[in-house]
């Protein structure tokens, strides 16, 4: 072989190896091109990620918060239950008294009507003794005594009977008032709870807070006014806020996790062409 045909041959050689340098070298470019696109979603994947778990974070916040105002809403509706229950039953015995008050009363009306005919009776009975006891002086000075004693304490048993009519009158007007009071502040307890516990009323007109198909019905329509459902309203839509920003993070984890999954592959890839590429590089200029 003469020394032309030995140097072509090393210039193929050359060419070859330069070719498959060339080759290691695009794969290592095309490896660095996905490598960096991937890192820029994981970038991105993770600014997103961020920011989805501070929208989780206020929407818990919010969550509790509504939750929080839902118990102060059932515990000020229970308690204004127990006030309503409280004032019907006052009112209900204030009126039984007042009631019963009339009823003592106009039995002492009615004795002391009787005392009134009875002190008049004993008046002219002993005024009859008197002048019998002029024309008949056997007549017992003691009958004498003794209808005068019985006119004075008929007087004293009127006297103390109209005293404790007066006393019934009075407790008959205190009885009232009291009666008053409370019926009024029973109405404002149950004007309250009724703001307070008010439904609207559903399609085909059937009334919120009934029973449908075993579920209660409370809170969920546009047009309930009462504090209690729209507190609860907006708790369940505090809870839909919440559940849905958890889906949308774990949504957004997947797919960050999924960015972070290819990049290691093709950072793993890009590593073993480079790896390659400089193998391939030492060999060409150790020949």
């Amino acid at each position: 072989m003469n020394n032309m045909t030995i140097n072509s041959l090393a210039v193929g050689i050359v060419y070859k190896e330069k070719a498959r340098l060339d080759g290691l070298a695009m794969q290592v470019a095309e490896a660095q091109y996905e490598v960096d696109q991937y890192q820029a979603i994981v970038d991105a994947e993770t600014a997103k990620s961020i920011q989805f778990n501070d929208y989780l974070t206020a929407a818990e916040a919010n969550k509790t918060a509504a939750l929080t105002n839902l118990n102060l809403a059932i515990d000020i509706d229970s308690s204004v239950n127990a006030l309503c229950t409280s004032t019907g039953v006052a009112l209900k015995q204030t009126g039984n008294a007042t009631r019963e008050i009339k009823r003592v009363s106009g039995e002492m009306a009615t004795l002391i009507n009787k005392l009134i005919f009875t002190v008049e009776l004993i008046d002219r009975f002993g005024q009859l003794v008197n002048k019998q006891k002029l024309s008949n002086p056997l007549i017992p000075d003691t009958l004498i005594s003794f209808m005068a004693k019985a006119t004075a304490d008929a007087n004293n048993a009127v006297a103390l009977t109209l005293t404790a009519l007066q006393s019934c009158y009075v407790a008959e007007a205190t009885s009232l008032r009291s009666q008053q009071i409370i019926a009024l502040e029973n109405d404002q307890v149950t004007t309250l709870k009724r703001t307070i516990e008010q439904q609207a009323m559903a399609s085909g007109s059937q009334e919120i807070g009934a029973v449908r198909d075993g579920n209660f019905i409370v809170g969920f329509t546009p047009n309930c006014t009462g504090v209690l459902a729209l507190v609860r309203q907006a708790y369940d839509k505090a809870s839909e806020k919440y559940n849905q920003a958890l889906t949308n993070v774990n949504i957004v984890n997947q797919q960050l996790a999924y960015a972070q999954s290819a990049l290691a592959t093709a950072t793993t890839s890009l590593n073993s062409y480079q790896a390659g590429l400089a193998a391939a590089t030492a060999a060409a200029y150790a020949a």
